[in-house]
């Protein structure tokens, strides 16, 4: 009545590797390197993942030390410098995130948006005109520069 083939082991998944390891997708090492990981970072976090991108990243931020120690082989930049004093820039809000409850743990995110003169409340699939956001109580605010 039963399959003797149930009983077997499975058999062992097959990867093909490159020259320094798991041959990892050009497309998900972009996807990682989008989030501000470098070239190097994405691929290694790619062949310790087997190519899997939502694993790759969870490692990568689980990881920190790792990321660490990469950038502290890297030459180290020459810090740009510029007069603050003898600039001036002008800015304003055009968009507010905000989180609606009692704790980090629990609640809601909702967002504001300018749009012209005007500003769009965003709340899952509510999406209104708003004559007076509270963008000041914002989580993250969105800023265009004036000028």
């Amino acid at each position: 009545m039963g399959d003797e083939s149930l009983d077997l082991p499975l058999p062992k998944k097959k990867v093909n590797k490159g020259p320094q390891g798991p041959a990892v997708s050009e497309d998900n090492v972009q996807i990682i390197q989008g989030m501000g990981f470098t070239d190097k970072q994405a691929r290694r976090a790619l062949e310790k993942t087997d190519n899997n991108v939502d694993r790759a990243i969870d490692y990568l931020f689980n990881h920190p030390d790792d990321i660490e120690d990469e950038q502290a082989g890297a030459p180290a930049q020459e810090a740009k410098h510029f007069d603050v004093e003898s600039q001036t820039a002008r800015y304003r809000v055009v968009g507010s995130l905000l989180h609606l409850g009692s704790s980090v743990n629990s609640g809601h995110y909702v967002c504001y948006t300018r749009k012209g003169d005007h500003w769009i409340y965003f709340n899952d699939e509510k999406v209104y005109r708003i004559e007076d956001p509270p963008v000041g109580k914002g989580y993250l605010l969105f800023l265009e520069r004036k000028d």
